[in-house]
């Protein structure tokens, strides 16, 4: 089954982004997710073909990085292979990644990421190379927030939603 969301991470327990969540919830329902101890998605809970303008989504990500100093709002949709985050700072909008940004490795013969390989951008790849993606745009984001989890685990946690 393919998984596709919007969603706001924050570093803060659950609690404290539930209370939050009153200050955004008229630009989309809202969905919250503990990742961990204290790091929180907030999920725009909106039907699967249906997507938030990205100004919602940037007004969440102000708001919130106002609240909390730092916001990233996450774009995924595997069906389409989209990934993209945006960094918020104090209500800024500060950075952005997306495929340009993400880094891969060649597989070697076995089928397994060449880790001794250093990770580059895809387009510096042979058209027929098999890699992997070790650093992903939603990677790319979190950790310009000092934040490092696998993109691959937030799609299990919201995708079990």
């Amino acid at each position: 089954m393919s998984v596709a969301y919007q969603a706001i991470i924050i570093k803060c327990p659950l609690r404290e982004a539930e209370e939050a969540i009153e200050s955004i919830k008229r630009l989309a329902p809202i969905v919250p997710l503990a990742l961990a101890d204290r790091l929180t998605a907030l999920i725009l809970d909106l039907p699967r073909n249906e997507w938030a303008a990205f100004e919602c989504v940037s007004s969440m990500g102000c708001q919130l990085s106002m609240r909390f100093g730092e916001a990233v709002a996450v774009l995924y949709n595997d069906m389409v292979g989209f990934r993209e985050s945006h960094v918020f700072r104090n209500g800024l909008h500060i950075d952005s990644f997306g495929a340009e940004s993400e880094r891969w490795v060649p597989m070697n013969d076995a089928g397994l990421p060449e880790m001794d390989h250093a990770p580059l951008p895809i387009e510096q790849y042979p058209d027929d190379a098999e890699c992997e993606c070790v650093l992903t745009a939603i990677e790319a984001g979190l950790s310009g927030i000092g934040v490092h989890i696998k993109s691959h685990d937030i799609t299990i946690a919201i995708g079990a939603l």
